[in-house]
């Protein structure tokens, strides 16, 4: 029996960056400055923070199997703090280890590759949006469709929830950052005070200028040169998670 391919209605790729500059500015900036906080994966400036935990070994129950049913009862909450007929920039990272170019092939142009970016359908070179570590493609799409990207595997569809994604108005930002268990929330405090009162998740609020050891599963991942010299940005990375975070499947 064939599976029915969940495909985002109203999807489109971003090949100008421009209205999700400040996304960029914030995150790099804020890591280059050498704050050892949460700031290089969600932005300082909103007026609260809280992260859901996305698994928990205690609780089976807890979307310890499915970041999606988080993904989706959280865009509920969502949409009553974002502005009406407001699509969101979705960025989904492209280091999963399966091709996101071939899975949304209406899109882009798979044929032609690059270490640096990507090519549309339209044979367009676009640049991957960058922030500290990571690599996306970014695309746009209204809230309720942001939870239902994937991929075919073995004529099953997995869906892969959202990186990172906020919407046109800047009512918030949600980060998935692809080595924590939690995912982060940044927004005006009455949002972040319905997430926390729906009784839906597991909360923790956080201020991201503080260390990320202080919040659940989130360790402090900067580091300078001078302490870890022989190493590149990245194995620093892996090292800091593969020793702070226990070993789990990550869907």
């Amino acid at each position: 029996m064939d599976v029915e391919r969940i495909f985002p209605k109203g999807l489109s790729v971003v090949s100008s960056y421009q209205d999700a500059k400040w996304v960029q500015d914030a995150l790099n900036s804020y890591y280059v400055s050498g704050n050892r906080g949460l700031g290089f994966v969600i932005p300082i400036g909103f007026e609260s923070y809280i992260s859901i935990r996305r698994s928990n070994p205690e609780d089976n129950q807890n979307y310890s199997t499915s970041q999606e049913d988080c993904a989706e009862d959280l865009n509920k909450i969502l949409d009553k703090f974002t502005s009406p007929e407001k699509s969101c920039f979705v960025a989904i990272w492209n280091g999963f280890g399966w091709s996101f170019e071939e899975e949304y092939g209406n899109f882009y142009n798979s044929k032609r590759s690059a270490s640096n970016g990507f090519f549309t359908s339209e044979n367009i070179f676009v640049p991957y949006f960058k922030t500290p570590f990571r690599e996306y493609y970014l695309l746009k799409c209204p809230l309720f469709e942001s939870s239902k990207f994937g991929r075919f595997k073995w004529k099953y569809f997995s869906k892969v929830p959202a990186n990172i994604y906020w919407p046109e108005s800047k009512e918030w930002f949600v980060s998935n950052e692809i080595d924590y268990d939690v995912t982060l929330i940044g927004g005006d405090e009455k949002l972040i005070l319905e997430i926390e009162k729906s009784g839906k998740f597991i909360t923790e609020r956080f201020d991201p200028r503080k260390s990320g050891s202080e919040i659940y599963l989130a360790p402090p991942m900067v580091f300078t040169d001078s302490q870890t010299p022989d190493k590149s940005p990245i194995q620093i990375f892996w090292d800091a998670v593969t020793k702070h975070i226990p070993k789990r499947r990550i869907f």
